[in-house]
């Protein structure tokens, strides 16, 4: 058997290479890439789908293991993605798309450690030790030697995937969920991995880019002619409106909304299903039928205020997310005044969004008596149970560990709990504000799975489901500002339907902020309100 190994070794075949790249292939695609075609895919495209995988799987390792050493590198990193990947494909029913790059890179410590368990670690073992062998094998094997051999080869394995383009250019066409997304592609791994690398890597540059031209851009055209007031913008995450007392909910999760007078609206559809990608478009005046370039470009809600002659803040709960070059940096940079969590990539650390308070105590203290404030809130976001104090609990048993692995009652607990500890929170800034004339507006990012389509948690790109796709929509007035008949049409628009492309025009609207950029047709405080047409 030595022999015939150190035959092989030696003789440099280019058929045992090619073997060698099709076994690495058929491996590779059969872990990683067939339950990706079966959750995303019609099943009659299957078989095309497996065969144009093969394809494209070959030729980039077959050119990845042309060189052993850049091989040795390679492939545990791409089996590592693939494993890590293919098991949130499985669990969360994710999309490989930049989306979920996104959340891998911009997530904190915290939120990671949230999702790590042991079977997503065995999975990922599993994976770098299969991709051990093969690096064992070639090493031991020839290469290919000769650049015309090497070039025949090449154009042997790319034919197959130039004639895929036809049956991959008719699967775009198809229409997926309700509502119909279209324009997925096709997601074949290690393929989609390099790419989703590429692109992420581009967008970092082009959101640096976009971060240092907002700073040089003038202000917007914005004029106050009010006396004091204190506006505040409770935005949370990931929170339903169908799970609050205030929208009909059969538990009291929302019992301090209900007794302070909040006026709650109707669905209110999200920009997006990430926070990333979200709330830059929610505080601008971008529409949210547009490219996340086009909400940085745009004035936000905080740079209105500012341009108005307001002291502004941003004041987070989510450090990593809000400090990093992300969309919610961009517009955080707009305020005069930031705070960020810093204990957020703490793992051995509770955040409360309590821990807010203190620094929106000291943001009131200050000079200016015209205020504009954002609280960006970690509110519902997974990991449950880490979202609120021991003491405010109120409904058990409750789930502790990875999401998949408790009940659904134990989640539905949790994630109660959690709107419970939002609502104390937000009960905690009425009382700063009763005695002020000021206006308070609460709303999501997004919502949340909490068991509905075999889902939980939330993810990328899944606008077509309304459990993450629609958010609450809320604003108290104090009682000088009850009086400000202004405010009449929140009554009557209460029932409309509307999207976070009301929040920019809706916060400055009702402020008393005069602007070109502000369209009276999208916000609450406005007779002529717009009700979108109902999407679910």
């Amino acid at each position: 058997m030595k022999n015939i190994l150190s035959g092989i070794k030696k003789a440099d075949n280019p058929l045992i290479y090619v073997a060698f790249v099709l076994a690495v292939t058929v491996t590779y695609s059969c872990l990683y890439n067939l339950q990706l075609f079966r959750n995303q895919y019609p099943p009659e495209y299957f078989m095309v789908l497996v065969l144009i995988s093969f394809a494209r799987d070959a030729v980039i390792w077959y050119i990845a293991g042309l060189n052993r050493w850049v091989f040795l590198v390679f492939a545990p990193v791409m089996f590592a993605f693939g494993a890590g990947l293919d098991y949130f494909v499985r669990t969360l029913k994710l999309t490989i798309g930049i989306g979920a790059f996104e959340l891998l890179f911009q997530t904190n410590v915290k939120e990671a450690a949230g999702v790590i368990n042991p079977a997503l670690i065995g999975h990922i073992i599993l994976g770098i030790v299969i991709s051990a062998v093969f690096i064992a094998v070639r090493f031991y094997i020839g290469g290919v030697r000769g650049m015309r051999m090497k070039a025949v080869l090449l154009a042997i394995f790319i034919l197959p995937v130039v004639l895929g383009r036809m049956p991959e250019d008719g699967l775009k066409e198809v229409k997926y969920g309700k509502g119909g997304t279209t324009e997925r592609g096709l997601h074949v791994m290690p393929e989609k991995i390099l790419e989703n690398f590429y692109h992420y890597g581009l967008n970092q540059y082009r959101l640096k880019k976009l971060f240092d031209a907002r700073k040089a851009a003038p202000a917007p055209e914005a004029a106050y002619g009010g006396g004091d007031e204190t506006v505040v913008f409770i935005l949370t995450d990931a929170l339903r409106p169908d799970h609050m007392q205030i929208n009909g909910y059969g538990r009291e999760t929302t019992p301090n909304m209900v007794s302070e007078g909040f006026i709650s609206f109707a669905d209110m559809y999200a920009c997006e299903t990430s926070t990333t990608r979200s709330v830059p478009c929610l505080m601008t005046r971008a529409s949210r039928k547009e490219p996340m370039t086009a909400y940085l470009s745009e004035p936000s809600i905080l740079s209105m205020f500012k341009a108005a002659g307001f002291d502004t803040a941003w004041i987070s709960s989510q450090g990593a997310i809000s400090t990093a070059d992300t969309g919610p940096s961009v517009v955080a940079s707009d305020a005069d005044y930031t705070f960020f969590n810093d204990g957020v990539n703490k793992i051995s650390e509770h955040i409360y969004d309590s821990d807010l308070l203190p620094e929106l105590d000291k943001f009131l203290s200050r000079p200016n008596p015209k205020k504009a404030v954002v609280l960006h809130l970690n509110g519902s976001h997974w990991d449950y149970h880490t979202r609120y104090s021991p003491e405010q609990k109120k409904w058990s048993p409750e789930c502790t560990g990875w999401v998949y692995d408790c009940t659904l009652e134990e989640v539905v607990n949790a994630y109660d709990n959690t709107v419970a500890a939002t609502d104390e929170f937000t009960a905690a800034v009425v009382e700063r504000l009763k005695d002020k004339n000021a206006l308070i507006f609460f709303s999501s990012d997004h919502g949340q799975f909490l068991g509905e389509h075999g889902r939980r948690i939330h993810s990328h790109e899944l606008l077509e489901f309304k459990e993450v796709s629609v958010v609450p929509f809320a604003v108290w007035l104090s009682g000088s500002m009850k009086k400000n008949p202004v405010f009449a049409a929140l009554e009557k628009n209460k029932d409309k339907i509307t999207s976070h492309d009301s929040i920019f025009h809706s916060i400055t609207d009702c402020s008393g902020l005069s602007s070109p950029l502000i369209d009276k047709d999208l916000s609450v405080c406005s007779e002529s309100l717009v009700s979108l047409p109902e999407e679910y």
